[in-house]
């Protein structure tokens, strides 16, 4: 699963959507076969993969739609613990928000993803803080 969502990512950094979508619904699938359908964080990141395919290709709803999902399985899976993978799942639905003009939806996400990895164990220095704190500071 880990290679076919490498794989993907590759083919959406070449602008390949088409084959990014497919490898990372090969991973999703076989993430599913290895974890069944109960919450687990490399389902939610292979929805997250999905959306931001999605998200490169201008699709903003569907993009919005994985990546809602991906948030809903990481908080089934997490609860109300301040994890990293429930800020960058705000903050990822924050930079299509941001993407369709939503300003005020993005930053409300933005906010909240900030006071998350706060709360968190992450250091301000780590990459997801400071990327949170750009794009609040674009939002």
């Amino acid at each position: 699963a880990s290679s076919y969502n490498n794989i993907g990512d590759i083919y959406r950094s070449q602008g390949d959507y088409s084959s990014a979508l497919d490898y990372h619904h090969k991973s999703l699938h076989l993430n599913y076969k290895t974890h069944g359908y109960s919450p687990h964080p490399h389902i939610a990141a292979s929805f997250n993969n999905i959306g931001t395919v999605y998200q490169s290709h201008g699709n903003c709803s569907s993009a919005l739609d994985y990546h809602r999902s991906s948030l809903d399985i990481i908080l089934k899976f997490y609860g109300d613990s301040p994890h990293p993978d429930i800020a960058s799942s705000y903050n990822n639905i924050g930079i299509v928000y941001q993407s369709q003009g939503d300003y005020s939806s993005a930053l409300k996400c933005y906010w909240r993803s900030r006071d998350l990895l706060q709360s968190s164990e992450l250091s301000q220095t780590h990459p997801l803080y400071a990327m949170v704190m750009s794009n609040l500071g674009s939002g």
